[in-house]
């Protein structure tokens, strides 16, 4: 008897691996695919969250961005060189740090971003009515799962 509960727990726990290894690919081709479009103007995860950093770091220069970010500056340069095309942000030199740049939302990036924080809204609302659906034993569960692959994915990088 206990061969058989062995084998059911390892095709359990094979099935779980290979769902989480099918949520992460589809987590990770996310990553790299548009993430949001608003009349005809692409916009990817990285930009967006710039753009979102921007409007809350209001005079905020590229240096201090990429520090809050914890990427490097050159990779803000070139995620402000692609958002500058787009029309969505501005940039204005640095009084006080002659060599730094401030960074500032346009009024077409203004409203770009108020069409994704719509669409983000209908998300929150969405994953909120699928939280809800499960019990407080489950909520614990997931809870639980989530901590701890966090701390396994922080671990591999």
């Amino acid at each position: 008897m206990p061969c058989i509960v062995t084998k059911l727990i390892s095709v359990s726990t094979q099935k779980l691996q290979k769902q989480l290894q099918k949520v992460m690919s589809k987590a990770l081709f996310l990553k790299r695919k548009c993430l949001f479009e608003y009349e005809g103007t692409k916009l990817y995860a990285s930009e967006v969250h710039l753009l979102l950093v921007i409007q809350e770091e209001s005079n905020a220069n590229a240096t201090q961005i990429a520090e809050r970010i914890g990427v490097t500056k050159g990779a803000i340069s070139q995620l402000v060189s692609r958002l500058e095309r787009k029309g969505l942000i501005t940039k204005a030199k640095d009084h006080e740090h002659k060599n730094e740049l401030i960074l500032s939302i346009s009024r077409i990036g203004l409203r770009v971003l108020d069409a994704f924080q719509t669409k983000l809204s209908r998300i929150l609302e969405r994953n909120e009515q699928l939280i809800q659906s499960y019990s407080a034993d489950e909520h614990l569960v997931i809870s639980r799962f989530l901590k701890d692959f966090e701390v396994l994915l922080d671990g591999l990088g």
